[in-house]
């Protein structure tokens, strides 16, 4: 994923630059009726750009939906564990269910600020190293 940021920067990069190029260039432009070859070059970087985004949102997406299901499963795991070790003495109640749901729902949270974390960290380095 930080090898697909650090892509969509320079594309990024490359695009402005090329744009900025193109508007400061437009009379020489115009005048040899370069207007399609450097509007195919833009296209051809924006489409890298795109695939790049699209690819890290892809990434994104299951990130999220993992920790979206992290906790649900981890729930239904402990109480497995839980009841199957000692069915006997380890009766699920509602009190001991409730709880424990609270409990883990509460890993949420930490789980998705830790995957904007890593993405900001690989923004920052990346502009550091710019």
């Amino acid at each position: 994923m930080r090898r697909w940021m650090i892509t969509q920067m320079k594309l990024k990069d490359e695009r402005a630059k090329m744009c900025n190029e193109v508007l400061n260039g437009i009379k020489v432009i115009k005048l040899y009726a370069w207007e399609i070859p450097m509007m195919d070059l833009i296209e051809n970087i924006r489409k890298r750009e795109l695939n790049c985004i699209f690819k890290s949102s892809l990434v994104r997406i299951s990130v999220d939906i993992f920790n979206w299901c992290t906790p649900f499963l981890v729930a239904l795991f402990a109480f497995m564990t839980y009841t199957m070790t000692d069915p006997e003495n380890h009766k699920l109640t509602p009190a001991i269910a409730f709880v424990s749901l609270t409990l883990f729902n509460q890993l949420r949270s930490p789980m998705t600020m830790l995957g904007l974390l890593i993405n900001i960290t690989i923004e920052v380095r990346y502009f550091i190293n710019f």
